[in-house]
């Protein structure tokens, strides 16, 4: 199996998150898989999946069948830019900020400030594709997440990256040798704002 592991220094485990190039933190928030696997407003969390690494360095996050998760963004930094993107099912790389394919898309990122939340890959203007690992037609399946620093020519370097793979309960015990998380429950939801 391919591992895009990360370079030294740009991501790392954080109470149960990532730390991402040194100024970013990126929670990984259940929810129930939506209808069609689409999400049509903003979500609710069920709280936090667990990230891990195995014995080969590879970040892997536990997604059961039929669930599905969003991304919880926090910065101290004022002003951070990142790009995301996603391996689906049909091999496809996908640019999560533009919904396009990423070898027409390389290049567009996220720009945020304090708090944010990405709730998947967009369909249109007003609803995303969700985050989910399995899903009746490959091209909705996502396989791998691969956060990387925007491109920078000025600078004459390789953006840094780190991936992370999405597994089933029982891999991601085999791999990390931690224990999976407790079946989805519906009615842990946070009850107040939705979380960031």
């Amino acid at each position: 199996m391919s591992d895009d592991s990360p370079e030294p220094g740009a991501a790392r485990l954080e109470e149960g998150a990532l730390r991402l190039f040194g100024i970013m933190r990126v929670s990984f928030q259940r929810c129930l898989l939506p209808p069609e696997g689409i999400h049509r407003t903003p979500v609710r969390s069920l709280g936090m999946l667990p990230v891990s690494r195995d014995q080969e360095g590879t970040f892997c996050v536990p997604v059961a069948e039929h669930e599905s998760f969003w991304l919880g963004l926090s910065t101290e930094k004022n002003g951070s830019w990142f790009r995301l993107f996603a391996q689906m099912g049909n091999q496809h790389r996908v640019n999560v900020q533009s919904g396009r394919p990423a070898a027409e898309d390389a290049d567009s990122a996220f720009h945020f400030s304090g708090f944010g939340a990405i709730y998947g890959v967009p369909r249109n203007a007003e609803s995303w594709w969700s985050f989910r690992r399995v899903a009746a037609e490959p091209v909705h399946a996502c396989e791998r997440l691969t956060f990387a620093e925007p491109n920078s020519p000025p600078v004459h370097k390789e953006p840094a990256q780190a991936s992370v793979l999405l597994v089933s309960y029982e891999t991601y015990t085999e791999r990390t040798h931690q224990r999976a998380p407790a079946p989805l429950d519906p009615s842990s939801g946070y009850g107040g704002w939705l979380l960031p």
